[in-house]
């Protein structure tokens, strides 16, 4: 599972982001966009049978189920 774009609480994220002040450290959490992690899930060999969303079109979390080609 992981973070992907394209729902409200990514957009607020990518919002907040911005808007906060450039830190030294490194940021812990990833937002990823869903047709790069989709394409390289195909380019490593693996098909998608199955993706759930938490909260549909709100939350972040995206769970993929994959098949080995």
């Amino acid at each position: 599972s992981m973070w992907v774009d394209g729902n409200y609480k990514a957009w607020k994220r990518q919002r907040a982001v911005k808007r906060r002040p450039k830190r030294k450290r490194f940021d812990n959490r990833f937002l990823h966009s869903r047709q790069q992690v989709e394409s390289e899930f195909a380019e490593a060999g693996f098909s998608i049978r199955g993706k759930v969303d938490f909260l549909p079109r709100y939350a972040m979390w995206r769970t993929y189920v994959l098949e080995c080609d």
